[in-house]
């Protein structure tokens, strides 16, 4: 849902796990209208990338706009996420954090 040539245009966007939206917004998030334009709040901020591989937690509430909701990725992937944010999101909450 949503369009992906644009959803993570402005840094205030967040497109979101199929999962995430039935956590949040319940089961019947797509037949009760769209989410998007919605406000989701993250909380802590989590990475698997900090000091020699540990996770790594960052409280700080920030509010962004839902712009898409993306199927939930596949249980056999090595790559495991609910969240797609802009960059610049990332890189400012991490900003202090040295490897």
């Amino acid at each position: 849902v949503g369009d992906p040539s644009s959803a993570l245009r402005d840094p205030a966007s967040i497109v979101i796990s199929e999962t995430i939206a039935t956590k949040y917004f319940g089961t019947d998030w797509q037949a009760a209208g769209t989410i998007l334009g919605q406000t989701f709040t993250m909380v802590d901020w989590q990475s698997a990338g900090g000091l020699l591989g540990q996770e790594l937690t960052v409280h700080n509430p920030k509010d962004f706009i839902i712009t898409g909701v993306f199927k939930d990725v596949p249980p056999r992937s090595t790559l495991r996420f609910d969240v797609i944010l802009p960059i610049e999101e990332v890189v400012q909450v991490f900003s202090h954090v040295k490897s």
